[in-house]
């Protein structure tokens, strides 16, 4: 596909920063408040939180974040695992998977949102069913970590399952054609 046909849809990165400011405090004030207002789980709780280890596991799961966003791109990719490829973009101090081919809009929201599914709002339920704050605290952080995927799925909101879309190679969004 010729990406001079196609059309840029991308954001700013200092946009991004000002939407994940009162995303990150509302998810992390909610959050909190419900797994402390648990009856079953005392205040003491807190001090059961572990800095170190829960700042391991994300650093871990950051990069376990970009590898699912790879898998999945991968598998609907025609080029399959040759055309990922990932970086950190210093400036937004972001990790990032990109896919250097397009693929279409029901197939890319999938592989934007499945590492937020897997690695923030699943460890997030079995955090609250087993009242461990930990993985309460580092779920929490992942989806907070997700919060340029939720953008980007929303940057989508008003797109056909069948347009296509390509990663913007150096911008926050993607290039697309309608079918």
């Amino acid at each position: 596909m010729n990406i001079e046909n196609m059309t840029e849809k991308t954001m700013s990165f200092t946009k991004i920063n000002l939407v994940s400011i009162p995303f990150s405090i509302l998810t992390v004030g909610v959050t909190f408040s419900l797994f402390l207002s648990n009856i079953e789980y005392s205040k003491e709780e807190v001090y059961k939180l572990n800095f170190f280890l829960c700042l391991f596991a994300f650093i871990i799961l950051t990069i376990i974040h970009e590898l699912i966003h790879a898998f999945f791109f991968g598998i609907y990719a025609q080029g399959g695992f040759k055309t990922i490829k990932f970086g950190i973009n210093w400036k937004a101090m972001a990790p990032y998977c990109h896919c250097n081919e397009p693929i279409k809009v029901k197939n890319y929201r999938i592989a934007i949102l499945m590492p937020t599914v897997f690695l923030g709002f699943i460890p997030l339920i079995i955090g609250f069913i087993v009242g461990e704050i930990n993985i309460v605290a580092v779920s929490t952080f992942m989806i907070i970590g997700g919060i340029g995927d939720f953008i980007a799925l929303w940057m989508l909101r008003d797109f056909k399952k069948d347009t296509i879309v390509l990663d913007h190679p150096n911008k926050m969004g993607f290039l697309y054609k309608e079918q």
